[in-house]
């Protein structure tokens, strides 16, 4: 009785503060019905840091946004991967896509410093993939206009059309094979690392046909676990009672080999780019 009583005195504590920022965050089950829901609702599925920081940005802008992770990162056992990576060739660069796959990158650094971390250039898709690594001190490069695997493995055989290279590529399970397919076809050799696995997590049991959503999606795995949880996406989406917006082109494919509506995608791969989409959308739809 008295853990739940405890449990109960922080979640008004922290729906008190959330009202403060005149934004509605949905923390438990109890305090999601007996609160007013906006009109509009944009529900951020990006899971970790990442997504409560982009929450709060959003509820800064007086934007009604909850963090409701669909995704969980399962990495594999540290022991494992720091095996792998002491027996694999000197490389020319590394590849990283992912911010799953920075996280650990960066804590092999720490667990492995004499491996050749200071020499090597992390080839990254997006801004924030790249800070993150900047951050501990690495050298990084990101290419103008790339928006997926494929368009990074384009800019790197432009760099080395003749091959010989070899990556290093750090991965999720269910990364997609686009990437490494064209680098080893172009004559280049990849090694991946496989560091992380994702598994779908269920919405909270709410009345989602009912509301009015602004979905904010960021990869395919994102896109079927929602499906999962929801398969009347692409109604509710085409009946514009639900907006989605897509982060990155592969989701944008995803969503489209549902045939469920895109109502806008970021003009880069930035957290900043991607509120500017939000605000934009929010404010014609607020309008009516």
């Amino acid at each position: 009785m008295r853990q739940n009583a405890w449990g109960k005195m922080w979640l008004l504590a922290y729906w008190q503060k959330a009202q403060m920022h005149s934004c509605l965050l949905v923390v438990d089950m109890d305090v999601q019905k007996t609160a007013s829901v906006p009109a509009w609702q944009v529900v951020v599925t990006q899971s970790g840091m990442r997504g409560r920081e982009l929450t709060t940005q959003l509820c800064q802008l007086s934007i009604p946004a909850f963090h409701c992770p669909i995704i969980e990162t399962v990495e594999r056992p540290f022991a494992e991967i720091v095996q792998h990576l002491s027996r694999l060739p000197a490389v020319d660069g590394v590849i990283i896509t992912s911010a799953p796959a920075a996280r650990v990158m960066l804590a092999l650094q720490k667990q492995m410093p004499d491996w050749q971390w200071p020499q090597t250039v992390c080839y990254c898709i997006g801004e924030a993939t790249a800070q993150a690594v900047q951050q501990a001190g690495g050298k990084t490069r990101v290419f103008p206009g790339v928006r997926d695997g494929g368009d990074l493995a384009d800019a790197m055989i432009g760099l080395w059309p003749r091959g010989g290279k070899t990556f290093l590529f750090i991965r999720g399970a269910k990364a997609r094979t686009e990437l490494p397919d064209k680098l080893r076809h172009a004559g280049h050799r990849v090694e991946s690392l496989v560091v992380y696995d994702t598994k779908a997590q269920a919405l909270p049991e709410l009345d989602w046909t009912s509301r009015q959503v602004i979905w904010l999606l960021f990869s395919p795995s994102g896109v079927q676990a929602l499906l999962s949880s929801l398969p009347r996406l692409a109604n509710l989406a085409a009946a514009k009672r639900h907006q989605v917006i897509s982060f990155g082109r592969t989701t944008t494919n995803a969503l489209n080999a549902a045939d469920v509506p895109v109502a806008a995608v970021p003009s880069t791969i930035t957290h900043e780019a991607l509120i500017e989409t939000v605000s934009a959308l929010y404010g014609r739809l607020k309008k009516g």
